[in-house]
């Protein structure tokens, strides 16, 4: 992987990043001040449309084959992120067609859904990264 890939990849998930918390921020707001749908609708939208183009931008310029190439062994945790990509896409997917439904009414639960799949977002780039950590031999602790 070049630099510049690097660069696009880093770029990618500080948006991310950032996607998330600014929709946590939104979905965590005390009772009344409650998330306008359309704002939720619109955030969720391009969190999706980001997370969407970080790992495809990962498939594409091969990242985890790399980390898996450099060890192998890890071969069944790289397995479980890209199967963890697929599915909080989906669970994105959903979210955002309850919220495109005919009605326009916010469905039951939705702040603690969305902060659960937000953290979930979060605990799967973690993993992500502490993997490149382990295959790279990068200690995290040696940057504190």
């Amino acid at each position: 992987m070049t630099r510049a890939e690097s660069m696009q990849i880093a770029e990618d998930y500080r948006r991310v990043r950032d996607g998330v918390s600014d929709l946590h921020g939104l979905v965590s707001a005390p009772a009344p001040a409650v998330h306008p749908l359309e704002r939720l609708r619109e955030q969720l939208q391009t969190l999706r449309e980001d997370l969407g183009h970080h790992f495809t931008r990962l498939d594409e310029h091969g990242y985890l084959e790399e980390v898996e190439a450099r060890v192998p062994h890890l071969h069944h945790r790289l397995r479980r992120l890209r199967q963890e990509q697929a599915h909080l896409l989906a669970r994105l997917d959903d979210v955002l067609e309850e919220l495109n439904a005919p009605d326009g009414a916010a469905p039951a639960g939705l702040s603690e859904r969305v902060s659960a799949l937000l953290d979930q977002i979060q605990a799967h780039e973690l993993r992500k990264n502490l993997l490149a950590m382990d295959a790279y031999n990068i200690d995290p602790g040696a940057c504190d």
